[in-house]
């Protein structure tokens, strides 16, 4: 219990994770081919991963699946375990999930999302533990272990089947790395040249 406790802590630092890794890249990071990759790739993701692909492969998640009517539920007993533990420790991930499911099922409410693939938590992650590697080794390390527990916490709570991971993964690579160019381009541009010396001056 107190194991599954922590990987919720670590699955809700997602968040933090995120705003830290903008706030950096845009205000602290110099300007250069790093910072752009680094939000061509962030945006990419959102747009074709998060947005597209979650579209075109929708799905319920594990904590859905029962809900859904599909029988045998081979996630019942992993919810119920997690109801258990949510009596002795918060795990947030089952209130969010209950209310989730209240936004499907009830269409006069907004709140909606129970699409589990491609996991944007888990291609996120990816991307900031990348991204820090860009910026130094301890962050790169700190960064990939956050990653490796979201992706354990994204199966442990019921959020997501494995393979919603590794596809999130490839793609996230791949973006990563298509962008090397298009970086390489855009800071090669005159304009991009005077506007970074210009920031890098002002700092």
């Amino acid at each position: 219990a107190p194991i599954t406790f922590l990987l919720n802590v670590n699955y809700n630092l997602w968040f933090l994770v995120t705003w830290m890794a903008w706030v950096y890249f845009a205000f602290i990071d110099k300007p250069g081919e790093i910072r752009a990759r680094f939000f061509l790739s962030f945006f990419a993701i959102w747009i074709l991963v998060g947005s597209l692909l979650a579209i075109v492969f929708s799905s319920a998640g594990p904590c859905f699946y029962g809900r859904l009517g599909f029988t045998p539920d081979p996630y019942a007993g992993l919810m119920t375990y997690l109801r258990g533990v949510n009596e002795t420790y918060a795990i947030w991930a089952i209130p969010l999930q209950d209310e989730l499911w209240l936004g499907y099922t009830d269409p006069s409410l907004v709140i909606k999302g129970i699409s589990a693939m491609p996991s944007m938590h888990n291609g996120s992650a990816l991307l900031f533990a990348l991204a820090g590697y860009q910026v130094s080794r301890i962050a790169g390390h700190l960064l990939s272990a956050h990653a490796v527990l979201i992706f354990i916490g994204s199966v442990h709570l019921g959020w997501h089947y494995a393979v919603d991971s590794y596809l999130a993964w490839a793609l996230t690579l791949v973006i990563w790395f298509a962008m090397v160019p298009v970086s390489r381009w855009w800071h090669s541009k005159a304009a991009q040249g005077d506007f970074d010396r210009m920031l890098a001056a002002g700092a």
